[in-house]
């Protein structure tokens, strides 16, 4: 990685919560960089860097938008800043700092997204991977709440249907479902003021196939819910879970990347609220969350060190370009 210092990477992060329009401020970062294909540039950017090499495909992505608008700023003497933007303004940095880093070097194909209004919903990612049709091999989210160094599964939410079924016949025919994203399982008996009938729970990460599956169940006829009574004991719900089992692993050049920066890699499986691998998760990524270095997100003291900053640059670099 092209040598960096403490003092750029302030003055580029420095820039990014303090330089008014932050798009503008990575547009001109990313026009410097030879050979990166910009995708979109409004409402946020999504860039391209071709392969050179035969490696995976990854998309790194941080959010621009933040929590609470910067209030103050302060810079303590061991290079700690403190202000507002920190979330996810220290994972912007990070990316740019490894784009520049890494773009003469053998690589896969790497993409980056800086996604807006992820303190909304992540509706920016939403609206991204709902229409993306670059693939990508791999999705990595700078934006985990804590020291670098770790990183978090993406748990993620995803749209359900708890059903009432008086009829218990009917109920008797419907089979629990664990496949192609749809998980149905039967839930237990429920007073419904009359007699008791029993649940059925219908979740599915990928709402479209949640509908489709319920509209069938419908168009059977196993479940009348055309009767305005019927219909008022449907519930629409989130679910809270985490990807298959399957997912739930770090891919060994993420453990050799951190191992060359001199630390021992780890992930947990809970985080609270979303990010933008939580939606590539949902869209059927192979995602991961990295920490970004920042501390107390969305409080008082949020603060993140410049060297944790330049600490995830050369992870980034490491990642991309696979130089263990």
């Amino acid at each position: 990685m092209a040598k960096t210092t403490s003092e750029e990477a302030k003055d580029l992060y420095i820039d990014l919560i303090t330089g008014g329009d932050v798009l503008f401020s990575i547009l001109k970062r990313l026009k410097e960089i030879k050979g990166l294909k910009i995708i979109t540039d409004a409402y946020q950017i999504f860039a391209v860097l071709p392969a050179n090499g035969d490696f995976p495909s990854i998309l790194l992505t941080a959010h621009t938008d933040v929590k609470n608008p910067l209030k103050r700023l302060k810079i303590d003497d061991s290079g700690v800043i403190l202000g507002s933007g920190a979330d996810d303004r220290a994972g912007v940095a990070a990316i740019l700092l490894a784009l520049n880093g890494f773009r003469d070097a053998p690589r896969g194909k790497i993409g980056v997204l800086f996604s807006n209004d992820e303190e909304k919903g992540c509706l920016g990612a939403y609206e991204f991977f709902k229409n993306n049709r670059e693939p990508f091999d791999y999705v990595l989210s700078i934006d985990g709440n804590g020291k670098s160094g770790g990183g978090f599964y993406p748990y993620y939410k995803a749209l359900g249907y708890e059903v009432i079924i008086p009829d218990l016949s009917a109920y008797e025919k419907i089979p629990e479902k664990n496949e192609e994203g749809i998980k149905v399982k039967k839930g237990k008996a429920v007073d419904v003021g009359k007699a008791y009938a029993t649940s059925l729970i219908i979740r599915c990460a990928d709402y479209r196939k949640l509908e489709e599956y319920y509209s069938e169940i419908r168009e059977k006829a196993i479940i009348d819910l055309t009767s305005a009574e019927n219909e008022k004991v449907k519930k629409k719900k989130e679910f809270g879970f985490l990807p298959e089992e399957r997912d739930l692993t770090i891919p060994e050049f993420v453990t050799r990347a951190y191992k060359k920066e001199g630390v021992d890699f780890h992930c947990v499986n809970s985080l609270i609220g979303g990010t933008d691998a939580t939606v590539a998760a949902e869209y059927g990524y192979k995602a991961l969350i990295l920490n970004s270095g920042v501390q107390d997100a969305h409080g008082e003291n949020e603060r993140v060190d410049v060297e944790d900053i330049l600490f995830n640059a050369r992870v980034l670099t490491n990642i991309a370009t696979f130089d263990f």
